[in-house]
């Protein structure tokens, strides 16, 4: 039943879930302008980056769940007043990331004619977007790490200096970037990958 201590302790939830919603606000904002922009370069363009974003969020899955375990793992060892602990786990979050990205980027460098084929089997479509998978593994390589480090984030009730690096980057760095690259510079399909995998 709903009754006054249902609203009970709202403003700390909203306190800690506001800043997470804007990180991901703004970095899937972003990528949703890569897209936009994407469509300004040709319909092959679009296609591919829609291939290369598929392929960018499949692969952030696995850091997501790296950054779920550690904000829970570190935040009760934390909880328990467990530094050293929480350390440790720090440690692994890191290593984990690290190694996770290697391993996901090398695959897609490795596979990307393969990857990019588990899309479509629109040969124009993946001779245009092979050659942006080069930005796409360094983004993938990166982004395991950043998106690794937001449970550690979570974990110590950091996520408003989270947010403001997600800004910075996201939001001002591969929003100014890219487009400068892909129209000014004509790097068209690289060009807009390049600034999503350096913000990162």
């Amino acid at each position: 039943m709903i009754n006054k201590d249902s609203f009970k302790g709202w403003k700390d939830y909203i306190k800690l879930s506001t800043p997470s919603m804007l990180m991901s606000l703004i970095e899937g904002g972003s990528f949703e302008l890569l897209i936009i922009f994407s469509g300004l370069i040709s319909v092959e363009a679009l296609a591919g980056s829609v291939l290369l974003n598929n392929i960018s969020f499949v692969t952030y899955m696995v850091p997501l769940g790296v950054s779920i375990a550690a904000s829970a793992l570190i935040g009760g060892e934390l909880g328990k007043s467990n530094a050293r602990e929480a350390r440790y786990l720090y440690y692994c979050t890191l290593i984990i990331g690290v190694v996770t990205g290697v391993v996901l980027s090398i695959i897609v460098l490795l596979f990307r004619e393969s990857v990019l084929g588990l899309y479509t089997d629109n040969e124009e479509v993946i001779k245009f977007a092979t050659p942006s998978v080069i930005p796409l593994a360094l983004l993938i390589f990166f982004d395991s790490i950043q998106a690794s480090l937001k449970g550690v984030f979570r974990s110590v009730g950091k996520q408003d200096e989270a947010a403001l690096i997600i800004l910075f980057t996201f939001g001002l760095i591969q929003n100014t970037l890219s487009p400068l690259l892909a129209f000014y510079y004509e790097l068209d399909l690289v060009g807009l990958w390049t600034g999503c995998s350096v913000s990162s």
